[in-house]
């Protein structure tokens, strides 16, 4: 018996994911622009720069490993 659930937590998780590759792309071509634009600016200089990439992405990469496993326990 196919669970109704899973489809909606798989679109739900790929949406997710989906906006952090978004999300992460856009930070680091704001970055490249800085580091273009301001003399002396380098990559890691402010912890903005690197905030979404580990705080918005381990929980997105962590929600895709529970898809894994929820569609083991209820296949």
């Amino acid at each position: 018996m196919a669970d109704v659930a899973y489809p909606q937590r798989r679109a739900r998780a790929f949406r997710a994911f989906r906006m952090y590759l978004i999300g992460s792309a856009a930070c680091v071509v704001i970055n490249v622009i800085v580091i273009a634009v301001v003399p002396g600016y380098s990559f890691p200089q402010n912890f903005w720069a690197i905030w979404p990439l580990l705080g918005w992405g381990v929980p997105t990469v962590w929600r895709l490993f529970e898809l894994r496993r929820y569609r083991h326990d209820h296949a």
